[in-house]
């Protein structure tokens, strides 16, 4: 998941290519404006920075997506083709935030800690100066970099993902190096082992929303209800296969 924005950014920049280069046809066929509504039909779809479109549409990024981008350490190399579309220190703050929580009595030590250490793994310096065997590629403008991130093409991002070994290889490069860093224990490993899944699985998966939860005899519910509703469901489910596979019965208990 952690190359998925970088995979979004190349379908944008083709479809904003393939738009340029039909823009007669499309006047021609279905008039003078064809063009621009299309656009802004589809451009709320490319929410770069991860954050919702307004109204019902959905879009194809999250923050979370940004999130796995920055712990990938084979993104470090793309440091001077790809401009991240969103404001690093707060994708950091968000980030650190939503996965480690306020010490016991109430401080953020361990936030600060992790946030250092993070620092010291994007920047390759402190403990993770060796640790990389390709330094930083050189900075350039802010201008190189947009015209850069323009050029991403959806080869250019397969050939990324089978040059680094895909999602595999990330997790191994951390045990490798960094098996007990407390970055990778708790914010990095669970972002990279994240996988996107096809909207048929998605489909498969809340259709008991609206075929047992959602009804209309529940039109009331709200939607947060429903999603508790909906999970605890599956935790009754999984409970359930979990007894199956330990041989025993339906009334007895886990313990």
């Amino acid at each position: 998941m952690s190359i998925y924005i970088l995979l979004v950014q190349a379908m944008k920049n083709e479809v904003d290519v393939g738009l340029a280069k039909n823009d007669n046809e499309f006047a021609r066929v279905l008039g003078s404006t064809a063009v621009r509504e299309v656009m802004d039909t589809i451009n709320c779809r490319f929410n770069m920075d991860g954050t919702k479109p307004t109204g019902q549409k959905v879009g194809l990024l999250d923050r979370h997506h940004l999130w796995a981008y920055l712990v990938d350490p084979f993104n470090h190399s793309l440091r001077s083709m790809f401009l991240l579309p969103a404001e690093m220190s707060e994708l950091v703050d968000e980030m650190i935030t939503a996965y480690i929580p306020l010490d016991q009595d109430g401080s953020d030590q361990t936030r600060k800690k992790i946030m250092a250490e993070f620092m010291e793994f994007h920047t390759q310096t402190g403990n993770w100066t060796h640790i990389f065997r390709d330094a930083l590629p050189a900075t350039v403008s802010r201008d190189v970099l947009k015209a850069n991130t323009k050029m991403i093409s959806i080869s250019s991002v397969r050939q990324h993902a089978e040059r680094t070994g895909n999602v595999a290889r990330r997790l191994v490069w951390f045990e490798t190096f960094a098996a007990h860093s407390e970055f990778y224990q708790r914010v990095a490993k669970p972002l990279l082992s994240m996988r996107t899944v096809g909207s048929i699985d998605v489909e498969r998966r809340v259709k008991p929303l609206k075929d047992t939860i959602l009804t209309k005899k529940r039109n009331r519910l709200s939607d947060s209800k429903a999603n508790t509703v909906y999970r605890a469901r599956e935790n009754l489910k999984h409970i359930m296969n979990a007894k199956k596979i330990l041989g025993k019965a339906i009334t007895d208990s886990l313990i």
